[in-house]
């Protein structure tokens, strides 16, 4: 008989964390469109700290993200291939960078790029989306920022 309150605790447990309102956050798909780029303000980008040989540019990537959910979304990850001229790939991982909140509807974004200036141009983007979650992730702040009395 323990046995089995025990299981339905759990089912119940399952059933509120899907219930809209809940305090757990979901997971929400976004529409990347529109993307393009331009140079970055400063284009010096550092290189690889201790190597004076790697030479590399900052670039912008600016784009549109559709948020078709009811609610903003927060620590949206974006990813897609950033691939150069001759189709090798610019960046190791696919996640290329985040949008801090995503309100509802479309709005436009930047994010920065470094690219070896042994890359030939132009750069093309393929497979862009981004996810986030509707409520807040991780709501423990900085161990670091702590005030400590003497």
């Amino acid at each position: 008989m323990e046995r089995r309150g025990l299981l339905l605790g759990f089912a119940s447990a399952a059933v509120v964390s899907m219930l809209p309102g809940s305090a757990f956050a979901r997971q929400t798909a976004l529409q990347i469109k529109d993307i393009e780029m331009r140079l970055c303000a400063n284009p010096k980008a550092s290189g690889v700290p201790g190597s004076a040989t790697y030479k590399a540019t900052c670039y912008e990537i600016l784009g549109t993200v559709v948020n078709t959910s009811k609610e903003a979304v927060n620590n949206a990850d974006v990813y897609g291939k950033v691939l150069d001229a001759t189709n090798d790939p610019v960046l190791r991982s696919g996640r290329v960078g985040s949008i801090q909140n995503v309100p509802v509807g479309e709005s436009r974004f930047r994010l920065e790029i470094t690219v070896a200036n042994s890359q030939p141009l132009p750069l093309k983007f393929k497979n862009f989306k981004a996810e986030g979650f509707n409520g807040i992730v991780n709501n423990s702040g900085n161990p670091y920022d702590m005030d400590y009395e003497n």
